[in-house]
């Protein structure tokens, strides 16, 4: 399991070199053929994206452009990460696994160009899927199946807070009063835990799951949920009000911009075997049993909610970011995508085995 740190500033004079010499290599190969040659048009995103990038970006409506490099950052020898959480400072990252619920401790920056992974802390359970930094700088767990939520000392003592009563935790946000909210399942509640431990649930929401949280700069609580796919707000203690009623089955990340603009991103219900109703957190999922096209929903300050893209890709993953302005995401076969202020995207290859499944702001990835 690898992360890596993507460079962004790349120069077009490369790119120019590249196209003119593979345009001179072309007309070389004509002369000195025998046969007519034949010629077809690629001009389209839909056209560039059926082929496999080399360094380069895909740009729509049908642009190529150098793409961001990446380069190895550290490696969790673990079969999946599944969320990330970082020190205020921003000199060390945490990483949560999946398949035996350990936690690594990345010391260094995302600037520097290695890092070490160090086995952190231990829990019990199987899948580390929300992380939290609280305001008291201890780092925060919950973990999945059986719900429990521990707190973590920078010394690495490990804590049970208390256990949720539900089979997952998907998300959590500390609220000004220092209480923990979870986003459950498979109940669809959303709770409120003290750090003794006491529990109170804040609202049922008739769903399955609620997938993603994210917390504005006001305190209001915002939610996602699976499996009719709204995109809600928690109004008090009691009441939540849906925003965004998508035709799609999973809100699976929220995004705040610095204007206080909500995005969400929703993908198809992944229909698989299995003898529980919950998604899939796997990092190789099987392929959608649907032909919906995932979406990017756009909700104003004010409440206004529109769905800005249909996205052709296959589903993005839970990496919503808003960075430089930009909307960043991953999506499977280890693409990843941007997505500007109009809802123009660039898609670029990153590895071709990588399945992302976790994001950091710093422009740092994971992939497994």
């Amino acid at each position: 399991m690898g992360f890596g740190s993507m460079n962004l500033n790349q120069t077009s004079h490369k790119l120019r070199n590249f196209l003119a010499g593979w345009i001179g290599i072309t007309l070389l190969a004509m002369a000195a053929g025998a046969v007519s040659p034949q010629t077809w048009r690629i001009s389209t995103f839909n056209d560039f994206s059926d082929g496999e990038s080399e360094r380069v970006s895909i740009q729509h409506p049908g642009e190529i452009r150098l793409a961001p490099s990446i380069q190895p950052f550290a490696e969790v020898k673990e079969s999946a990460i599944w969320s990330l959480a970082a020190s205020p400072d921003g000199g060390t990252l945490y990483a949560g696994t999946g398949n035996s619920a350990k936690i690594y401790r990345i010391a260094g920056t995302p600037g520097t160009a290695t890092a070490e992974a160090r086995l952190f802390a231990d829990l019990d359970g199987n899948t580390v899927h929300a992380l939290l930094i609280g305001s008291d700088g201890a780092l925060y767990a919950g973990v999945s199946p059986g719900g429990s939520v521990y707190k973590i000392s920078d010394e690495g003592a490990v804590t049970l807070i208390g256990a949720s009563g539900q089979d997952y935790i998907w998300a959590m946000v500390q609220d000004a009063t220092g209480d923990l909210i979870l986003a459950t399942g498979d109940k669809g509640q959303i709770l409120r835990m003290a750090l003794d431990g006491k529990t109170k649930t804040l609202v049922k929401t008739g769903e399955k799951h609620i997938l993603s949280l994210v917390k504005n700069a006001d305190g209001k609580i915002y939610f996602g949920t699976a499996s009719n796919g709204w995109v809600a707000e928690l109004v008090n203690e009691k009441d939540f009000r849906v925003l965004y009623d998508s035709d799609l089955g999973e809100v699976k990340s929220l995004a705040l911009a610095p204007d206080g603009t909500l995005y969400a991103g929703i993908i198809p219900t992944v229909q698989v075997d299995a003898k529980r109703d919950v998604p899939q957190p796997t990092p190789a999922p099987p392929s959608p049993k649907t032909d919906k096209s995932s979406e990017i929903v756009k909700i104003t300050p004010d409440g206004l909610a529109r769905c800005s893209i249909k996205h052709p890709a296959p589903p993005p993953m839970p990496c919503w970011l808003p960075i430089r302005g930009c909307l960043w995401g991953a999506v499977m076969k280890g693409n990843f995508s941007e997505w500007d202020t109009g809802m123009s995207w660039t898609w670029f290859q990153i590895c071709r085995s990588a399945k992302f499944s976790a994001c950091f702001p710093a422009r740092t990835m994971v992939s497994g």
